[in-house]
């Protein structure tokens, strides 16, 4: 994608989620997600690899997704869309029009 982006792109609806944690009544917390809003979205794949971690193969999928510019958006947010989870692991503009963000993310699986 260039650095127009073209609102007909923008189709995918996402929920952009934060951590959560709730009492769970015995003195303790449980963490779980929270949908904190639902935006209209770009996802493109940027690349996959496998990676080996602990004699295990891995695979790692990137993406990038483009969404209006929210105030609220960070780092430690996760996207889901349909039965995908997205770990952001960045937050950019998409250029100095002052209107798109770009969230560096990777495929993980829903926790």
């Amino acid at each position: 994608m260039s650095d127009r982006t073209r609102i007909g792109e923008i189709r995918h609806r996402v929920d952009l989620q934060t951590r959560a944690d709730t009492a769970d009544g015995s003195g303790g917390f449980t963490s779980g997600w929270t949908t904190s809003k639902t935006v209209s979205a770009k996802i493109e794949p940027v690349s996959a690899r496998e990676v080996q971690f602990a004699g295990k193969v891995k695979a790692r999928v990137t993406h990038k997704i483009t969404i209006r510019k929210q105030a609220s958006v960070v780092s430690h947010m996760r996207v889901l869309f349909q039965d995908k989870v997205f770990e952001i692991h960045g937050v950019r503009e998409l250029d100095f029009s002052n209107r798109w963000l770009v969230l560096d993310c990777e495929e993980g699986v829903a926790s």
